[in-house]
């Protein structure tokens, strides 16, 4: 969740030091936005806010699509049943 380039020092920079994530989501259940808090005596804040959701078309399935499991040459997970 950090932007590029970016090295936390001090408190943030420590994995044990405490998080917390707060998302905001809308009626229609779509995200908008992502706030992140770390960090002890040094805390820091990133916000991620999201908008336009459904103003786009839904992605399509090219109709050459190949497995990455059979371009790898790797074992396919078998899909679950939903239930």
């Amino acid at each position: 969740m950090l932007p590029y380039g970016y090295v936390a020092h001090d408190d943030a920079s420590n994995p044990a030091a405490p998080i917390e994530v707060r998302i905001t989501m809308g009626a229609d259940e779509a995200i908008q936005e992502i706030h992140a808090t770390w960090g002890g005596a040094s805390s820091w804040s990133y916000r991620l806010s999201f908008s336009g959701f459904g103003s786009t078309p839904a992605p399509t399935v090219p109709d050459n699509v190949e497995s990455l499991c059979v371009l790898r040459g790797t074992p396919c997970p078998q899909p679950t049943p939903s239930g």
